[in-house]
């Protein structure tokens, strides 16, 4: 009896050794996890804000050869009082508009960095300080928010969106850009001929970046237009076109989200809400939409 009793008693120490070991094991190896995954993210984080003191360095010199090579090929460089840019040459022939300009100083502040998958999305401040060919100097500022991703182990720019407090005057920089509009030949097609024949259309004229611009607004208030006139087949059509064109803007999954709810695809929806908030964590609009949906409301 005695030797059983301590039989059992040896038995139920080594279970209760062995239940502590894996429990502390569980336990160092979610620790392990998370300092890996907290540095990964600590590294991602260091070298996306070292690209981008890269592109302040480059913009105080103005070799503007090296900031177009910072970007993706179907890049997009966009600001709110300005048109929007698709693609590197587009992007080249922007640039090369302000060689008659003067930076004498130029610095960005970063205040936050977030990852979603490989893409990373940066907001922050900038300030810059500008001769223009007038002989004026300009005091110019206001915020960014940067999307990178990762090209064969070199961080790039997939958009860069400013938001410019001051903006140069357009008559400063005469002809810089082609006057004829994508967006609204595309509406004329979709209504005439359908949506066939406007992607076809979009296609070609994607081609002839000397005489035509895209500009993401355009698009966007296109495609309220028809929501507007209840043609939702339409808009939807042109609101899906806006995100194939600017992949990484908040507000075109924001305006598609809108659509979307409009004919009461509520799951869809959602999605494009948060897409656009993974891209701009500071819309509001798809946060009060995103917790109204998920409520059911």
């Amino acid at each position: 009896m005695g030797l059983t009793v301590c039989h059992n008693r040896n038995r139920t120490v080594f279970a209760i050794f062995t239940a502590t070991k894996l429990f502390l094991m569980k336990k160092f190896y979610r620790f392990f996890l998370v300092c890996l995954i907290a540095g990964c993210s600590a590294d991602r984080t260091k070298e996306v804000d070292l690209a981008m003191r890269h592109y302040d360095q480059l913009v105080l010199h103005g070799q503007y050869d090296s900031i177009v090579d910072l970007f993706t090929t179907n890049a997009e460089l966009a600001g709110e009082k300005h048109i929007s840019v698709l693609g590197k040459d587009s992007i080249r022939k922007l640039l090369k508009s302000f060689r008659g300009a003067t930076v004498f100083n130029y610095a960005s502040t970063t205040q936050s960095t977030t990852f979603h998958g490989d893409t990373a999305v940066q907001i922050g401040t900038y300030v810059q300080v500008v001769k223009i060919p007038s002989g004026d100097t300009l005091e110019l500022g206001g915020d960014y928010i940067g999307t990178w991703i990762p090209e064969k182990g070199v961080w790039k720019i997939a958009k860069m969106y400013t938001h410019h407090y001051k903006n140069l005057k357009e008559q400063d920089f005469p002809n810089r850009l082609p006057d004829k509009s994508v967006a609204k030949q595309y509406g004329k097609t979709i209504l005439s001929a359908g949506v066939n024949a406007a992607n076809l259309l979009l296609e070609n004229l994607r081609k002839d970046s000397v005489n035509y611009y895209i500009n993401e607004k355009e698009f966007n208030h296109l495609g309220y237009n028809l929501m507007g006139k209840d043609k939702n087949a339409e808009a939807l059509e042109v609101f899906k076109t806006t995100l194939q064109l600017f992949p990484f803007s908040w507000n075109a999954f924001d305006s598609y989200g809108e659509a979307l709810l409009h004919i009461g695809d509520k799951l869809e929806a959602a999605k494009m809400y948060q897409r656009s908030i993974e891209l701009n964590p500071r819309n509001e609009n798809a946060t009060k939409m995103l917790e109204k949906i998920n409520n059911g409301s």
